[in-house]
């Protein structure tokens, strides 16, 4: 059996494709500075770290496509609201993904269990948790999906009706 840890380093690495921290990729657009934790939006609440999604795309790379349904991956379709979100469990928490509904990604959670995530513009904000971007909101219903083809699309999951 996989390790937990093992599976969460595999799903980042194929989920992050230009994910990994860009070079040079410190600073976000306009040549902010560090020590200025309003320049990113950046707050911590809750042990969670929020940015803004410009400086979460400038720092950590927000441009990995919505991958193939597998049974690991929980997918929620939020028909009324345009978005799609996934969640898959890791070691540091869940890792949740949003996406609108052209294949965009809009919105990212993610955790880790070895090292916190730090503010792009203030190095000394800092969280175990990571959110940033677009997430459904409450009003909006979700559909779940079921991989019925051996993990290659999301069909919404049979109501037994």
């Amino acid at each position: 059996m996989i390790s937990r840890n093992l599976l969460a380093s595999l799903l980042i690495a194929g989920m992050v494709g230009c994910g990994a921290a860009k070079e040079g990729a410190g600073t976000p657009e306009g040549g902010v500075g560090t020590g200025d934790a309003g320049a990113c939006g950046c707050g911590v609440q809750n042990g969670t770290l929020t940015v803004s999604w410009e400086c979460y795309c400038a720092k950590w790379g927000c441009t990995w496509a919505i991958p193939a349904c597998e049974s690991f991956r929980n997918r929620q379709i939020y028909s009324e609201c345009g978005l799609i979100a996934e969640t898959v469990e890791t070691a540091g928490g869940p890792w949740i993904s949003v996406w609108d509904s052209s294949g965009k990604l809009v919105g990212s959670q993610s955790g880790s269990d070895t090292a916190p995530y730090a503010c792009p513009s203030d190095p000394s904000l800092t969280a175990f948790q990571l959110r940033a971007g677009e997430f459904p909101a409450a009003r909006c219903t979700a559909m779940s999906c079921s991989c019925g083809d051996g993990g290659t699309s999301c069909a919404p999951a049979s109501t037994g009706s």
